[in-house]
């Protein structure tokens, strides 16, 4: 809006920078303005100040300098930004009542094993009858967790704190990425995510002026998932040396086969880079739908294991009691 209006770049970016509370973002904003004051591009400002921006943002802003229609990229980047954000949210939205359902879970069944189990179930130690087996079940676990509770706790917080710093380290993220592209069920969603994702950010930066090896390069870049990204990374090569990119798709096992043919027809009609856009928002649809779908079995079945909870505590609970009452006729 600012560049629309005629406002010189840094002026804009100024202007920016005082509208923003993020106080890193602040920063960033006011060294690349004074940079662009001095004659240096947005996008070398950016790289130099900037290391938390993406590089598809700084490869766009590039582009757009280079070919004079920086206010189009920022318009693509926006339309991009939004789309991504919008499906994100989405999907993090459908997940907020399975999580909250599994929280309450297990914050219940670790209450009731633990308080008041153990109160109950007392009252039928004091006869001195032996206890049906389910009912002995109960009290080992309920015993178990009242005795080892802090060292689980205390274990499944260093387990955690572990698994968290080896997933910073590069190692780490690119073994967790590609487990996440082979778990039942949610394996699909990555993968689909990570189609439509490249599907799209692709399609930005040809239509904003870049070749399609360097778009290529900026996609392995900015890949979300490590995995893919490795895999793009070495196909940079191929379509340097003339490999079309629907083939380079279709080699790559984290993307649907449709996508190639998508690619293809792309290629054939000098139309990649709409059709490419167009694969993108295909995608980011068919993972909505597919989150959609593992949730709609999700929220059943963590509803029948709370049922089937319930009734084992209810059955271990009432079974001694049948049973001194018969024994009392």
């Amino acid at each position: 809006m600012l560049l629309k209006a005629g406002i010189p770049l840094s002026r804009a970016v100024v202007l920016l920078s005082e509208q923003i509370s993020d106080r890193q973002m602040k920063r960033i904003l006011t060294a690349c303005a004074e940079d662009v004051k001095g004659g240096m591009t947005f996008a070398q400002s950016l790289e130099n100040n900037g290391r938390c921006i993406p590089r598809l943002f700084i490869e766009t802003v590039r582009a757009g300098e280079e070919s004079g229609a920086l206010e189009t990229c920022f318009c693509r980047l926006k339309t991009h930004y939004d789309s991504s954000r919008r499906i994100r949210q989405k999907v993090l939205s459908a997940l907020i009542y399975p999580a909250f359902l599994l929280v309450l879970a297990a914050a219940v069944v670790g209450i009731v094993s633990v308080c008041m189990i153990p109160a109950i179930l007392s009252v039928y130690e004091t006869t001195g009858e032996e206890l049906p087996m389910i009912t002995r079940a109960l009290l080992a676990v309920s015993g178990f967790f009242r005795n080892y509770f802090p060292s689980v706790l205390a274990v499944l917080a260093a387990a955690g704190a572990a698994a968290y710093v080896w997933g910073k380290t590069p190692s780490g993220k690119l073994r967790l990425s590609g487990i996440s592209l082979r778990l039942p069920f949610f394996g699909r969603i990555s993968r689909l995510n990570a189609a439509a994702r490249f599907a799209d950010t692709f399609a930005v930066l040809v239509m904003s002026g870049l070749t399609s090896v360097r778009a290529l390069a900026v996609c392995a870049e900015s890949a979300d998932n490590k995995t893919v990204g490795e895999s793009l990374r070495t196909a940079v090569f191929d379509l340097e040396t003339g490999k079309p990119l629907s083939e380079i798709i279709r080699e790559n096992p984290h993307f649907p086969s449709l996508m190639a043919e998508m690619a293809a027809v792309g290629e054939e009609s000098g139309l990649l880079a709409e059709t490419m856009y167009t694969a993108g928002e295909y995608y980011y649809g068919e993972a909505y739908t597919a989150s959609e779908r593992v949730l709609s079995v999700l929220e059943p079945a963590l509803t029948v294991v709370m049922g089937v909870l319930t009734a084992f505590i209810i059955i271990a609970v009432y079974v001694p009691m049948f049973s001194m009452y018969n024994g009392f006729m």
